[in-house]
């Protein structure tokens, strides 16, 4: 019996069906896996078997015939002591090594592929030559994979029917395959998903739009799905009769079946899709809103299709606004390929999917009759891809001044995220790369550093949050100077805003937050709350500086200290302040003018 084998019979069961035997734990699958059940342990025994993995991947003999598949072992220990980044510079060195042979580095690659390290896994496949039989299959399928993961569709089919063809029995071959297709199919812009006939014309009734959306309230809380149920709600205030038609995959995912139609506040919601959508087959996914979107449509006497990004939403609106003879807009609310590139930035040249993704929506806008969009930076992003001007309207992120209104202090909520007396800086967000919240954490230790007896209050949730509770240990901030509160419900969000002094938005200079405006910062206008935001152009255009706010350079927290130390401390500033943007936000940004614009839009087709 081998020393793995032995060290399998004594595992705990979640643990001895991936780990018991070389075999089992270096197959090409089964890495993950070990994995996987790895992480089903309580932490010290997860630590413990990744030390004794870790030393039973030494055995091998350097240049052995096993040396380099021991290294996927090592693997497996090393992510179950919590060091994942050094995984993947773990394997790749073993790809790279000269002795290591082929079929080990098609068990690396597919790995590095389950890690999402595509970049890694790219390269690996780059570095092998032509295989021979069952592993140049192997070898093909990883090819596709990769492909695949890096929007290089056409390349992904190619490689797949070379693997099919190798091993027509591979079962994952297929699939595969059928997966590059439906990719390959769904971004080709001549494509359009099957829409069933209703059997009878259609009688659309004018002032009646259908909002087509990709998430909405009350099971997705975002600035996109609040921007929806304002928008819809001050539509019906102007006589407008809108529905919206919503995805909720992420119900099904997780085990619910939501109902097809519901109410938030005065707005219907409309389920499109009935049954849980293959997230690898877009043209499938496509397909189902269409069909859920034709027959909500058809029952409201739809009048205009609005759809809202991502693209293949204008997808399924486009076929269905074709059968139904009606007129669609899309909304532009960001530009999904430059928030990749921000949230990828190690697949930017590596990846298509950037490229990819921005060509096709640009060539679908090319067939709507009007496109809708929140601000001039992002109008003239539009024109430099080959939008006309003319087709473009500029509808801005907005505020309902009746509901955000300067409110006391909530006392009680104070006392108990134990804020304190002194003033409180923060911000309300999703807690997402661009965000720049590193920035805030690290001007709040400054100026704790200059003795000032600042708090600082983060109210959200996101990918970045446990790399900002580093920054926040590594900066001395854990000592109840920086608060995260976690998600709140948006129902809730005036108690957490009256705990701020000042109201930080401190974005990167990267292009979602040049062109993008939030829907939060209005918000604290609206209470007037004195606003602080990062010199990025989409921020920018929202103050005139010293009369409604005041900006600092993007990504320098000295900068923001120095902008906030003499408003911390003279509340007649802050007061002025906040009352000057009170004033602009009730005067501009509310949602009854934006729906006003989208009534003279809705007129001007046809359709109100």
């Amino acid at each position: 019996m081998s020393t793995i084998r032995r060290l399998g019979a004594h595992l705990p069961r979640p643990v001895t069906r991936t780990v018991q035997g070389a075999r089992a734990v270096l197959a090409v699958d089964e890495p993950l896996q070990a994995v996987r059940a790895l992480g089903t342990l309580p932490p010290r025994q997860r630590r413990l078997m990744g030390h004794l993995l870790r030393a039973l991947s030494v055995a091998a003999t350097p240049g052995s015939r096993d040396h380099g598949r021991a290294a996927l072992l090592r693997a497996v220990g090393t992510t179950a002591l919590d060091d994942g980044p050094v995984v993947s510079r773990m394997l790749r060195r073993v790809a790279d090594a000269p002795d290591t042979p082929d079929r080990t580095r098609v068990d690396i690659g597919r790995l590095l592929l389950q890690r999402h390290d595509l970049a890694g896994a790219h390269d690996v496949l780059d570095r092998m030559a032509a295989l021979e039989g069952d592993r140049n299959a192997e070898r093909s399928l990883l090819q596709a994979r990769v492909d695949l993961s890096l929007a290089r569709y056409p390349e992904a089919v190619r490689a797949a029917r070379v693997a099919a063809s190798l091993d027509p029995r591979r079962a994952s071959a297929q699939a595969v395959l059928a997966q590059a297709l439906a990719q390959e199919r769904a971004h080709d812009a001549d494509w359009r998903p099957s829409v069933p006939d209703a059997g009878r014309p259609h009688v659309a009734r004018p002032g009646r739009p259908v909002l087509v959306v990709s998430n909405g309230l009350p099971g997705r809380q975002s600035g996109y799905s609040i921007r929806t149920q304002d928008v819809a709600t001050a539509m019906l205030d102007l006589g407008l009769e809108p529905v919206v038609a919503a995805r909720r995959q992420e119900d099904f995912l997780e085990g619910r079946h939501p109902p097809d139609t519901w109410q938030v506040g005065p707005v219907t919601y409309r389920l499109t899709a009935r049954s849980l959508e293959m997230r690898e087959r877009p043209d499938h996914n496509v397909t189902l809103v269409a069909e859920g979107l034709a027959a909500i449509a058809g029952e409201h006497g739809a009048s205009v299709l609005h759809a809202t990004t991502p693209w293949p939403n204008l997808q399924a609106a486009l076929a269905v606004g074709e059968r139904l003879g009606i007129p669609v807009v899309y909304e532009v609310r960001d530009f999904r390929d430059e928030t990749w590139q921000v949230r990828q930035p190690a697949l930017v040249g590596v990846s298509r999917r950037d490229q990819v993704e921005a060509a096709l929506e640009t060539t679908l806008i090319e067939r709507v009759a009007a496109v809708v969009t929140l601000s001039d930076a992002m109008r003239d992003r539009l024109v430099a891809r080959g939008v006309k001007p003319t087709a473009i309207r500029v509808i801005p992120n907005a505020v309902d001044p009746d509901r955000f209104v300067p409110i006391p202090r909530d006392d009680a909520l104070a006392r108990q995220l134990r804020l304190g007396d002194g003033p409180v800086i923060g911000y309300v967000s999703t807690l997402a790369p661009y965000e720049g919240i590193e920035t805030l954490i690290r001007a709040t230790a400054e100026l704790r550093r200059r003795g000032r007896g600042v708090r600082c209050l983060i109210v959200g949730d996101g990918p970045e949050r446990d790399r900002l509770g580093g920054v926040q240990r590594e900066s001395g901030m854990d000592d109840g100077s920086v608060v995260f509160s976690g998600r709140v419900a948006h129902a809730d969000i005036g108690s957490w805003y009256s705990l701020l002094d000042v109201f930080v938005v401190p974005r990167r200079p990267v292009p979602p937050s040049e062109l993008v405006t939030p829907l939060k910062p209005f918000e604290a206008m609206a209470m007037e709350i004195p606003v602080v935001v990062s010199r990025v152009a989409a921020l920018t255009d929202m103050i005139v500086e010293d009369e409604t706010g005041r900006s600092f350079r993007p990504d320098d927290p000295i900068d923001l200290a120095d902008v906030l130390e003499p408003l911390l401390f003279d509340p007649e500033r802050r007061r002025a302040l906040g009352r000057a943007a009170g004033a602009w936000v009730r005067e501009h940004r509310t949602w009854r003018r934006s729906a006003a614009l989208y009534l003279d839009l809705y007129r001007d087709l046809g359709a109100a």
